[in-house]
Parts: C-alpha cells; sequence; structure tokens
C-alpha cells in the first residue's frame, strides 16, 4: 500500500460557485463570506482542481498539503487565496478525514526569488518527515512563479514525486514528465532572461545545448546578424525561418527583410545597435558607436547641404575628392582655414569631423541646410572626451555610468539618442521605431510556446 503526500498550489480558479469561477478582485472577500457561512455554501462549491487527485488516491493518502497566499501586503490582498485554502480544507477533512494542513505564503507571489525561498525551505522539511513517502503534486491552479519553484525544488530535493496536470473540460488527471518539462521551462525562463539584454546569439546556444531543435534558430541568427551588420546573412536566415511557418505570419515577418539602399539606412542600423548597447550599459561599445555616427552623419550633411557625393569609404578618393571640391569652392575652403587656424591657402585639409562641422556652418549660414550643426558638435565634444582615452581609441580607461552623469550635469545619458533623432530630423532624415524591440515581441511569444 502505498503513503501519498499530496501538494497542491491554490489559486483562482480552484474553488467554484455554481460551476463558475469568482470574480477577480474579489476573491479573498468572496473566499472569506463562503467560508464563514459554509453549511449555506457547500452544496454550491465545486473543486474542480482538487477533487480528481482524491478521487484517484484519497484512499492512501496520508496527509495533504494546500499552498495558499496571504500576504503582508494588505494593499494586494484582494486575490488571496487564504480562504479557498480554509475551504478545501474542511470540505476533505469532512469528506475523506485526511489530515489537510495550509501553508500560507506571505509574499508577493510573483518573486520568484521568494518563491524558490519559501519552497526550499519546506521541501528540506519535508524530505526529512516523509523521506518513503511517494509525493503527488498538482501542476494545475496557482500562479507561475509558485509553480514554477514547486516543480523545480520537488524534483531536485525530493526522492519519490509524481507530477500531474488537471484537463479543464474532462476533468481528467494527465502525468507530467517532470524531467522534461522542467528542462523545458529552464530554456524558457533562461532564454527570456537572456532576451532582456538581446543576446539572440546566447538564446540560439541555449537551444541547441538543450535539443531543441526549433525553426526558431533561424529567426535568432537573422537578429544576431543583423545586430553584427552582416545584413546579407542576415536576410538569408530570415528567408529560411519564412519557409516554415504560415502565410499569416509570413506578411507580419516581412517588413523584417532588411533593404539597405544607402548610407541614410545604414545610420539607421547604427542608431538601432546604439540603443541596444546603451540599455545594456555597454558604453564604452557605445561611444565607440556614437563617434561613428557623428563622423558619418557629417559626411552626410556636408554632402547634402554642398550637393556633392564624396565616396567616404574609400581615403584616397575621399581625399583627392574633397580637395578638389574645396579648390573649387575657395570661400567654403577659406571659411574652413580659418577655424582650423592654417595659415597658408595650399594647406592641405583632411576631412575628418572638423573640417565637415565648419563647412557645414558655412553652409548654414547660407541656409543651403537646416541641420542643428550646434547639437551635433555638442554630441562630438561628448564623444570625443570619453573616446580619446578608451579602449577603442587611444588609451585604456574604461568609461562608468558615474564618468558620464558626472560629464552631462543634469541631462540623462538615455536623452542622448533622442538628441541623435532629433538632429537625424532636422536634416531630413526620420528614425523609425528600433525594429529589435519588435523581434523581442515575437522572439518572446515563441520562446514562450516552447
Amino acid at each position: 500500500m502505498n503513503n501519498y503526500i499530496l501538494l497542491f498550489n491554490i489559486g483562482n480558479r480552484d474553488v467554484k460557485l455554481d460551476q463558475k469561477e469568482l470574480e477577480k478582485g474579489h476573491i479573498n472577500e468572496k473566499g472569506e463570506e463562503i467560508f464563514n457561512n459554509f453549511e449555506s455554501y457547500k452544496d454550491k462549491v465545486s473543486l474542480e482542481i482538487v477533487e480528481p487527485f482524491l478521487n484517484e488516491f484519497s484512499s492512501e493518502t496520508k496527509k495533504i498539503y494546500l499552498f495558499v497566499t496571504d500576504q503582508y501586503d494588505a494593499n494586494f490582498k484582494a486575490n488571496d487565496t487564504i480562504f479557498f485554502g480554509k475551504i478545501i480544507q474542511r470540505m476533505i477533512q469532512e469528506k475523506y478525514s485526511i489530515e489537510c494542513e495550509i501553508r500560507s505564503y506571505p509574499f508577493n507571489p510573483t518573486d520568484y526569488e521568494k518563491a524558490f525561498e519559501f519552497f526550499g525551505e519546506f521541501f528540506i522539511e519535508l524530505d526529512k518527515n516523509y523521506n518513503n513517502d511517494m509525493f503527488i503534486i498538482s501542476n494545475s491552479g496557482g500562479v507561475p512563479a509558485m509553480k514554477f519553484a514547486m516543480l523545480v525544488l520537488a524534483t531536485n530535493l525530493l526522492n519519490q514525486i509524481n507530477i500531474y496536470s488537471v484537463n479543464e473540460k474532462s476533468h481528467d488527471l494527465k502525468l507530467i514528465p517532470h524531467k522534461k518539462t522542467l528542462k523545458k521551462e529552464f530554456v524558457k525562463q533562461s532564454g527570456l532572461a537572456l532576451l532582456k539584454t538581446y543576446d539572440y546569439l546566447g538564446i540560439n546556444s541555449l537551444l541547441i545545448e538543450n535539443n531543441f531543435n526549433s525553426n526558431l534558430s533561424f529567426l535568432l541568427r537573422y537578429a544576431t546578424e543583423r545586430y553584427s551588420f552582416n545584413f546579407e546573412q542576415a536576410n538569408e536566415n530570415l528567408i529560411q525561418y519564412l519557409k516554415t511557418i504560415d502565410e499569416l505570419e509570413k506578411k507580419k515577418l516581412n517588413p523584417f527583410i532588411i533593404a539597405i539602399k544607402d548610407n541614410d539606412s545604414l545610420l539607421r542600423e547604427l542608431i538601432f545597435n546604439m540603443e541596444i548597447k546603451l540599455k545594456n550599459k555597454e558604453y564604452t561599445d557605445f561611444f565607440g558607436r556614437l563617434y561613428r555616427f557623428v563622423e558619418a552623419f557629417a559626411q552626410r550633411s556636408f554632402d547634402r547641404a554642398a550637393k556633392t557625393n564624396i565616396n567616404w569609404e574609400n581615403k584616397d578618393e575621399r581625399d583627392i575628392q574633397f580637395s578638389a571640391f574645396l579648390d573649387n569652392h575657395l570661400e567654403l575652403k577659406k571659411h574652413i582655414q580659418k577655424y582650423l587656424k592654417l595659415t597658408t591657402v595650399n594647406d592641405n585639409i583632411t576631412p575628418n569631423y572638423l573640417p565637415l562641422y565648419h563647412g557645414i556652418t558655412f553652409f548654414k549660414m547660407s541656409k543651403a541646410t537646416l541641420v542643428d550643426v550646434t547639437s551635433l558638435n555638442k554630441l562630438y565634444q561628448n564623444v570625443d572626451k570619453f573616446r580619446h582615452k578608451s579602449i577603442i581609441a587611444h588609451g585604456f580607461k574604461g568609461i562608468s555610468e558615474d564618468d558620464i552623469n558626472a560629464e552631462l550635469k543634469n541631462k540623462k545619458i538615455e536623452d542622448i539618442i533622442g538628441n541623435i533623432k532629433s538632429i537625424c530630423a532636422s536634416d531630413g532624415m526620420e528614425i523609425p521605431e528600433n525594429p529589435f524591440n519588435s523581434l523581442n515581441i515575437l522572439l518572446e511569444h515563441k520562446l514562450n510556446e516552447l
């Protein structure tokens, strides 16, 4: 004969009245009313999650534990299940005469860390008292954090366990392969945590290492390659992913195909990339990209104002084309030389940021451009202070959040992205919503489906 110990996380669906769930927001209040007037209500109460376990295991059950929420914070007690636990306890004792103990969970039920602490202590105590018994655990009902903590810790701390779920329609019990389920839950939760930092490569490695052969790998490789500016490889992976999904989903994903038509497209990708670096507090990488943005945007603005098309990617061609343009526009050349404090007309001018900045101010005076050169130059000055001595330029100095806040004084580092978008808009370049954020929403949904 078996000696079963039954464990239930009691949630909002565990007690029904006239076959209907009680209204959320009034669970504690209505539960108390039913418990205090139990004789009047008991024939209308049904336990659709607990009852199937009792039908199956009651004759060999030694003890039942009910885990209920009874939070310290009075502001969050409206949905606490303490009185549901008392109702279930009374019904079990009257009908089955089985010892039934209520364990109150006083913390925020969505706090995973607290849930692990609570159940860790409980299962260590339980294993000492019932080491030779079989534990039957309900995976239906209750809050996800509490269920997950119970599943993980029971699997690791108890010798003999079976975990069941209850079919909502038939109320049949289904045995869950808990080790496989636990592995899936681990991969899911780990993947979701990595997604918060846009670590697509880490998520893909996690899936591969845990033998999840999913078409999601194509989508994750697409994100990894796009984030690394490997646009051709990114599109190849997205095309492979599109082959595995239905037409409706394809329509949602078609806008993610990258079309790099011009330098504006590349600048937008750079800004998307910078936003992520800033969110992840990778400040050295962020300022490296910010320097590249200032440089490339100055080149773009100069081209637009001067109505030229210099090949900025090829150093030799760039220098020749820029010098030839200045030789044909002597007033512009003199303006730049003046601010660079060059003494003779024949001095060569290398087209780095400062000559371009002074060139743009020249065109600004003649209203040939509307670009916000003042903000652009402030951005350059901020970048240069941090970048110059860092590992992405000429030194080994780190870049910390405290250093940045001290330099920016009353401004926030997050404002830099807003400044960048305003500067772009001043020269006719709009920046859309970051596509990586939309991609993360899709990936979150896919990970939850694992």
